[in-house]
């Protein structure tokens, strides 16, 4: 056995290596690999912070009026019409709201009629009657007093806006692109700016409303959001410069009208308190990171703020003490539109991420990061500590040196925990867990390199009868080597020989044995490859698991891939065998998920790691019916459902499998989805489908035959069987069930 000399030493070169490594990663150093996976690691923890904490209530300065499926379904004319956005603006001028911004763009002029007044134009000057459903317009000053009206959709919306005196707009910016050389950004900027040691993000594009709302507009504010390496929105960037000016978001802007502050009590300075970037609104301040950013705390997820719906505003429903007073955001949360990943939700409204900066700035509790420098001796801190319980000195089983490393390390969690709570500090935790699981690793590792070989000689003893998940759960949990069984949804599989009967008859025994070895051989690494667990051989068949005894999420698709695979393998065989003068051979496969009950089944003395239940059953009817419509794979609705779009599939019947009443739609796996694929003419088979089950066997018959004649289909050539069967018994009781009487 081997043996470490000086475990405090190893470790103690484990936390400076670590260590120097989070401080590189901290100060913005780009190492491959290393820089990306301590991101991508502490971005997930903060995921953990946010949720551990769970959902709190934000503060009542702000609300959402929300464009939702609501209005887009009864009155979508509010969001595509400059009418109805002044519709929205006069019922809030009604609602006495103390600032409203608008998370969106007017960037083009409004110039068309609409489609109702189009047609009474044409028919006026063809001569046309009227359809008795319009009012009629008889003189030309009506009509051209309802054309003009139409046309003055910017002139009233610009005039509502500057009626209000309360409106923030929107611009929005990017790193590439052109711009418009006269377009005007003045309202966009801070009163006051100046530049210090950590530069802005460098916008070279923008986009903006039209000038005219813009001059109406009280302010304007940036509407872009960065996402970070795990494409979600957790920072807002408070300060863009855009040629000379220094650009607020949205949130600011907002903030400035809500608190009255001038334009020139609006400011940004480069160089703040201890050195780091500021933003002044007034009597607020807010302190930003080395980027010019600040963290986001978040409050939950989609509708965390009071949301209400731009329908319901126009037609008078919100109680007015809901808005009055307040900050009124006005943007999308119909379904689709503008959405943001954030730690609660991966489909988080833009306007409610604009909520949150807002929320974030009155109630003064962003979240802050803690300096790299800090971060860098915490790390070095507990990677010491950890080094020292390995002392030789302490004469205690590893596992208890290991027990007492991870206790140490959870309190270091739980510390960050309570100050991400209660102070929205934000402390590293990558390096801290990394520097625990290496250090631990290197030195339990060497502890226990004698029971690995032992373990090692097991895996080597059983691999030939059990898969390795098998082996795995023997070695880890002894105690499983007992009867009984838990009841879990699982991925069965089953396959079967076409014609193996006939063909052992015609083949000597020691041919047939090679024949059978040949073929097992590679089915089972497929079954393995999927991380499947080999069942049993059943004379010719084939029975795998998938999903158990490690559960893993993806096992429908896991099972599905490896029966396309064992198709493909099996080509490969034929063509090898054609070679030898060996009968092809052909097989069927059915698949099925669901509940079963999964264990160790047999005797005291004998027993067998196995799967038993009615979906068990019905995985291995699925691969008796691919001799009925003459297909390889077969899988259930349930298996069908849980691979989604990944794989390509056609319904094939509903049948009532022997020994069930209740029928089960069936579906044949056709292949891998692949771009490019015409599967044009499955959309044509399930046509035909429907027509037979609705009992339009004529118009069925029609369909299948021309598939068949176009590509030998054989289910279409089942089914054209059918429907000439059906059409001479002129059956008049028919529920579109096929009823199989074979197993």
């Amino acid at each position: 056995m081997i043996r470490l000399k000086n475990p405090v030493l190893a470790g103690m070169l484990i936390m400076l290596l670590l260590s120097s490594l989070l401080a590189a990663y901290r100060l913005g150093w780009q190492i491959p690999v290393i820089t990306d996976a301590l991101e991508s690691l502490e971005l997930k923890t903060l995921d953990w912070r946010f949720r551990m904490r769970g959902y709190t209530n934000p503060g009542d300065e702000v609300v959402i009026l929300a464009f939702d499926d609501l209005a887009m379904n009864r009155e979508p004319e509010l969001f595509e019409k400059r009418d109805g956005w002044v519709k929205v603006l006069e019922s809030l001028k009604k609602y006495k709201v103390k600032t409203i911004g608008i998370d969106a763009l007017f960037v083009d002029p409004e110039r068309i009629l609409d489609a109702s007044l189009q047609s009474e134009l044409e028919s006026f000057f063809t001569g046309q009657a009227l359809p008795i459903t319009w009012p009629a317009c008889t003189k030309p000053i009506e009509l051209l007093t309802k054309i003009y009206h139409e046309t003055q959709g910017d002139e009233r919306l610009e005039s509502i806006i500057e009626d209000l005196k309360n409106v923030i707009l929107a611009c929005h910016v990017g790193s590439n692109g052109s711009t418009d050389p006269g377009l005007d950004l003045s309202k966009a900027s801070y009163g006051q700016s100046s530049p210090g040691g950590f530069e802005p993000p460098v916008a070279k594009r923008a986009v903006s409303s039209m000038p005219r709302f813009n001059r109406a507009a009280q302010a304007l504010g940036v509407i872009t959001v960065s996402e970070d390496s795990s494409h979600s929105v957790r920072q807002m960037v408070a300060v863009r410069r855009f040629g000379r000016s220094y650009l607020a978001p949205l949130a600011i802007q907002v903030i400035a009208a809500f608190e009255d502050v001038p334009r020139e009590s609006l400011v940004y300075m480069g160089e703040g308190k201890g050195g780091h970037p500021e933003i002044r609104i007034g009597k607020l301040s807010l302190t930003l990171d080395l980027h010019n950013s600040f963290g986001l705390n978040y409050r939950g997820g989609p509708g965390t703020f009071p949301t209400y719906s731009v329908k319901n505003l126009v037609d008078g429903k919100i109680p007015l003490e809901a808005l009055r007073g307040k900050i009124a955001l006005i943007g999308f949360t119909y379904f689709g539109h503008d959405r943001s990943r954030t730690p609660f939700s991966g489909n988080m409204p833009g306007v409610e991420v604009h909520a949150t900066a807002i929320d974030n700035i009155l109630a003064n509790d962003p979240i802050r990061r803690t300096p790299w420098w800090s971060d860098t001796l915490l790390c070095m801190l507990l990677g010491t500590i950890f080094s020292f319980l390995y002392w030789q000195r302490f004469k205690i089983h590893p596992v208890f040196k290991a027990g007492g490393s991870l206790l140490i390390l959870g309190a270091y969690l739980a510390l960050g925990l309570v100050l991400f709570d209660y102070q929205e500090l934000w402390i590293n935790w990558s390096g801290p867990i990394i520097v625990f699981v290496l250090l631990n690793i290197v030195c339990l590792t060497l502890s226990y390199v004698s029971e690995e070989l032992a373990r090692k000689r097991i895996r080597v003893a059983f691999s030939h009868y059990l898969s390795n998940d098998v082996i795995d759960q023997l070695i880890s949990r002894p105690d499983s080597l007992k009867l009984g069984g838990e009841r879990r949804t699982l991925t069965v599989l089953f396959s079967d020989i076409r014609g193996f009967t006939s063909m052992s008859e015609a083949m000597d025994p020691e041919s047939l044995t090679d024949l059978l070895n040949e073929y097992f051989t590679p089915m089972t690494r497929i079954v393995f490859r999927h991380r499947g667990l080999l069942d049993k051989f059943i004379g010719d068949a084939l029975m795998a698991i998938f999903g158990a005894p490690v559960d893993f999420a993806e096992h429908p698709h896991e099972a599905c891939a490896a029966a396309l695979e064992m198709t493909e393998e099996l080509r490969r065989l034929n063509r090898y065998w054609q070679k030898m003068n060996t009968p092809a051979l052909d097989i069927g496969i059915g698949i099925n998920t669901g509940p079963m009950s999964v264990g160790n089944m047999g005797s005291v003395n004998r027993f067998d790691y196995t799967v038993i239940g009615d979906n068990v059953n019905l995985a291995s009817r699925l691969e008796g019916l691919n001799k009925v419509f003459g297909t390889r794979i077969i899988i259930s609705q349930s298996t069908r459902t849980a691979v989604g779009d990944a794989f390509t599939c056609r319904e094939l019947d509903l049948v009532a499998v022997k020994g069930k009443t209740e029928p089960v739609l069936l579906f044949e796996l056709m292949h891998q989805g692949m771009p490019g694929e015409d599967d044009s003419w499955i959309k044509v088979f399930e046509s035909a489908l429907s027509a037979y089950r609705q009992g339009d066997f004529t118009g069925a018959l029609v369909k299948f035959q021309d598939i068949w004649t176009k590509r030998q289909d054989r289910p279409s050539k089942v089914f054209m069987g059918r429907c000439e069967e059906m059409m001479q018994s002129k059956t008049e009781r028919w529920d579109g069930v096929y009823r199989a009487e074979k197993k």
